[in-house]
């Protein structure tokens, strides 16, 4: 999330939709009475001090914007956000989770069914073991099995992403780009929020191992996540 005072906007930070590249690039641009949360190495740092303060933190809503900061202030505000089509939303997801676990069990010379038997004791020692996107990946054979784990239901990243970007009225953030045509809108972001100089974005936060890629996902498995996401497909014109 980004709270920009000097240039006056609000940048929603939706999981696994290229936000933490967002933030880091316009990282260079913060004045001293901006707000980062996430991300950098200072936003981590004040990150769960604003979350226990202000009930603000790094992929929290508009909505909860508006709480912490005011409707007229986010109403004087240019406020957008980075969307992703869910398939490949889903896909990013389990690389990420998936990476991050068999490169924890490698080294510690597990195997996933290893992790799966002590779950109890490893997640003591490794705590990601403990997001229910994890415990989707490690319960699953593939990731048709991953998308349809009961896990989910309770991973935000798996959720529509329609609902962190609406405001109280109803009306959504009035910048919404996807991902996938960052070509499209990247050249138009200086001018848009005063950067005044042209704005590139870096890549971060990437999967640290492709386990699967979006070509590769099955007819059945793209309609269900499909499915289950309609109003992010046509919220977004996917």
């Amino acid at each position: 999330m980004i709270i920009c005072n000097s240039k006056k906007f609000i940048f929603i930070h939706i999981h696994k939709t290229g936000g933490s590249s967002f933030e880091l690039g316009m990282e260079p641009y913060m004045a001293w009475n901006d707000l980062i949360l996430g991300s950098t190495e200072h936003g981590e740092r004040v990150n769960k001090y604003y979350n226990s303060r202000f009930k603000l933190g790094k992929h929290y809503s508009i909505r909860d914007v508006e709480t912490a900061c005011g409707i007229e202030l986010v109403d004087s505000y240019v406020t957008c956000t980075m969307v992703r089509h869910p398939v490949n939303r889903a896909v990013s997801l389990f690389n990420f989770v998936g990476s991050i676990i068999q490169e924890w069990a490698n080294k510690n010379s597990l195997s996933l069914a290893d992790v799966r038997k002590g779950f109890r004791r490893h997640a003591k020692r490794f705590p990601v073991l403990e997001w229910p996107a994890s415990r989707a990946f490690i319960e699953s054979s593939d990731f048709s099995d991953f998308i349809r784990s009961p896990h989910l239901e309770k991973e935000i990243a798996f959720r529509p992403q329609l609902g962190r970007i609406q405001r109280a009225d109803g009306s959504l953030v009035q910048h919404v780009w996807k991902l996938e045509e960052v070509r499209t809108w990247e050249p138009k972001v200086a001018d848009l929020l005063g950067l005044g100089s042209a704005f590139a974005l870096p890549r971060a936060n990437e999967s640290k191992a492709t386990l699967i890629k979006s070509s590769d996902i099955p007819a059945k498995d793209h309609q269900f996540i499909e499915d289950l996401h309609q109003v992010d497909l046509k919220a977004f014109s996917y």
